[in-house]
């Protein structure tokens, strides 16, 4: 009887405090929950500090991630000014073509005497594919139109070498394009001053007589007006170097995972962020308290 009476005793003590306690607890939840709401509905901003732990990035992975960052710059620069170029009147563009060609035949020139190759045959890109050849001759049409497209756009890069040897790989692939059985066109007739300082321009820099009809070739590409063509291109440049790195930012972090725990390293980042109210309400209570 006397031990019935103590576990009673016991029983009856513990649970009010646990009864105590459970009021205790909440209302300081409810209190404090209340505080959180008055807080979201005022319109103070709360600063606070958030630590991250985040894993080194890889040298390489840093590299690649460095890599296609100035080619999006470089894609999105040359994107700018085709617009540009775009919104211009046809006087302003003949007067810009003028003064770009101005420095640009200059280094055309140089590139013609140099002796020495500086674009290998492996940084030329594939003007032609045979698999996409079709019976009625109309993709063979279109991947000539790429190539002018791709030797326009070196050009008007100031890219001399790399056009010079695009362009005459495109005349070896297609010989009928060729400048040796180039015609003169009526614009070519109406320019026919300019044509003939340029030709004397040539011949006298020291080039022979195919090397001139190739300059001269060169300039009728770089004078073209392709700027819808080169946007496009550079659209789905833009759209491609996007692919890429979402897909070697994939591969790389698989790799990464990948490694052991031991070889992976993290550092601590600490930023200071508005503190948003409402998400940390509702990440332990539920939406109808706080609605």
């Amino acid at each position: 009887l006397h031990s019935l009476l103590s576990y009673c005793n016991a029983f009856f003590f513990y649970t009010l405090l646990f009864r105590e306690y459970l009021v205790e607890l909440v209302e300081g939840a409810h209190l404090f929950i209340n505080l959180l709401v008055a807080q979201a509905k005022s319109a103070v901003t709360l600063i606070v500090s958030r630590r991250q732990k985040r894993r080194h990035r890889s040298e390489k992975r840093h590299l690649k991630h460095a890599a296609h960052r100035e080619r999006r710059k470089e894609l999105s620069e040359a994107r700018k000014r085709l617009l540009k170029r775009t919104n211009a009147t046809p006087e302003e563009r003949r007067a810009f073509l003028t003064r770009t060609w101005a420095s640009l035949s200059s280094n055309l020139l140089l590139a013609f005497g140099s002796t020495s190759k500086n674009v290998a045959p492996d940084e030329i890109p594939q003007l032609f594919d045979p698999a996409a050849v079709s019976a009625d001759g109309e993709s063979m049409a279109a991947q000539l139109r790429n190539a002018i497209c791709l030797v326009y756009t070196n050009l008007h890069d100031k890219q001399a070498e790399r056009a010079l040897a695009i362009a005459r790989a495109m005349w070896d692939i297609w010989p009928e394009a060729s400048p040796s059985n180039d015609v003169v066109d009526e614009d070519e007739r109406e320019e026919e001053d300019d044509l003939t300082k340029e030709k004397a321009r040539a011949i006298e820099a020291g080039l022979e007589h195919l090397q001139v009809l190739e300059y001269l070739a060169l300039r009728k590409i770089f004078f073209l007006d392709l700027t819808a063509e080169e946007l496009e291109i550079t659209k789905v440049a833009i759209e491609e170097e996007a692919r890429n790195i979402d897909d070697e930012e994939e591969e790389l972090i698989r790799q990464e995972l990948e490694d052991s725990d031991a070889e992976c390293s993290f550092n601590e980042v600490e930023k200071e962020v508005a503190f948003d109210t409402q998400s940390f309400l509702l990440r332990f209570t539920h939406s109808h308290i706080i609605r």
